[in-house]
Formats: structure tokens, C-alpha cells, sequence
């Protein structure tokens, strides 16, 4: 079983300046300010929710997944239909990994709602106005295991990759 997750900027979609409207997106799918909605219901495939800061949208799957096939369509629909409904605040999903000019030391804006009290722990502790925690974007994926040996072969596998990773997901070539 896998899980997929997506974290999306949102930005003004005619100056890329970052916009804090997450919590107005959820709440024109849940009809109140949610920290997660179900774009599809219950039935549906993938969820929408906040992540620690009021500018970023994780688009994720409700369940673990037998495979990660198919999932492309799923998220390619929860992507154009956020943008759709993001062009009524003039807003858009930022299609690359980093803000380039955001400061995030003035501009971060912590999610105000719902579980605010452990993304304030968060920020007490780890202090997330750096880039590190308030200006990214990532992709999470959950690869299953059962036993030593599986996490073995899995780990082997994604150590293979570590030394390239920068450069198979840079969003900029330098």
C-alpha cells in the first residue's frame, strides 16, 4: 500500500507574489474553514488539505493505495480543478519547488485555524520562517514494507538515488 502527497505554493497568478488563501480554497469546498476537504467525498480518491503555512495546499491521498498507477489522473484532476476555482482570488498553484524571491522571515503567515496549536509548537521549536519550512513545495510518497528485509531492499533501493536527487528534482538548473 502507498501514499501519495503533494504540496503546492499559492501565488497571485499575475505577479507570483505568494498568497495565504488556503484556508478561503478549503472553505469553498467544505462551506467552513477545515484543515482537510473531500473534494470528491468520501468515496473519492484524494483530499485536500493545509500544511504549516496559510500559502501552501497539499493535495494527498484519503487512504493507502495499492499502487501508485493511476494516481497521476487523480492528482492531475485535484490540480486543475484547485486552479480553477483559486482564479476567482486572482490566484494560481506555483509550479516549482521554491518561491524565488519570498521572505520568509516577513511574509510567512503560520495556518491560523484547526491544528494551529502544533504547527505554533512547530514554530516554537524549529522556528519556521526560514526558507527551509515556509518556502518549499515537495512531494512525500509512502512506499510500503513488512518486514527488515523489505525495509532493506527498499532503503538499498532509494539510497541508489540520493547522490542524483538534487538534480532530478531541481526546479531550477543551476
Amino acid at each position: 500500500m502507498c501514499g501519495l502527497y503533494l504540496e503546492y505554493m499559492l501565488v497571485d497568478a499575475s505577479t507570483l507574489d505568494f498568497m495565504p488563501v488556503c484556508d478561503r480554497l478549503l472553505k469553498d469546498i467544505a462551506g467552513k474553514v477545515s484543515n482537510e476537504v473531500f473534494p470528491d467525498g468520501d468515496s473519492g480518491t484524494a483530499a485536500w488539505s493545509n500544511e504549516l503555512a496559510l500559502h501552501v495546499l497539499e493535495f494527498k491521498t484519503i487512504n493507502p493505495v495499492p499502487s501508485l498507477h493511476g494516481l497521476s489522473d487523480v492528482f492531475k484532476s485535484q490540480v486543475n480543478r484547485a486552479s480553477a476555482m483559486l482564479e476567482k482570488y486572482g490566484a494560481m498553484l506555483m509550479p516549482t519547488a521554491m518561491h524565488p524571491w519570498m521572505d520568509p522571515d516577513r511574509e510567512f503567515k503560520i495556518w491560523p485555524h484547526g491544528s494551529m496549536e502544533i504547527y505554533n509548537r512547530f514554530d516554537s521549536i524549529f522556528g519556521c520562517k526560514g526558507h527551509g519550512w515556509s518556502n518549499l513545495q515537495s512531494v512525500h510518497i509512502n512506499l510500503p514494507f513488512a518486514d527488515n528485509e523489505q525495509f532493506i531492499k527498499l532503503h538499498n533501493a532509494i539510497r541508489v538515488l540520493i547522490p542524483v536527487m538534487s538534480g532530478l528534482t531541481a526546479s531550477s538548473p543551476f
